[in-house]
């Protein structure tokens, strides 16, 4: 049975390990990652029924997952996005 508790132990466990909930507008989010003169801007989209997480890394790099807590338990999907 998912919980309350299901979905704050899921949050606890993002934020302890550095990640930030991503804030969606009007379905995209613009993540800026790297430092000084190398700057990085990563375009991510809302995926409808998932709550999702992202990590900033070295050289400009980013950790995603999207994780859904549905019944009978959690999906989820972690990945990097390319930088091209």
């Amino acid at each position: 049975m998912i919980t309350l508790s299901t979905h704050e132990a899921i949050n606890r466990w993002f934020t302890t390990r550095g990640f930030t909930q991503a804030a969606f507008t009007k379905g995209k989010a613009r993540i800026t990652t790297g430092s000084g003169d190398a700057m990085v801007v990563f375009r991510l989209r809302e995926r409808p029924g998932f709550n999702t997480w992202y990590k900033s890394v070295d050289q400009g790099g980013l950790i995603v997952f999207e994780v859904a807590v549905t019944e009978p338990g959690i999906r989820y999907e972690g990945y990097c996005p390319l930088l091209v």
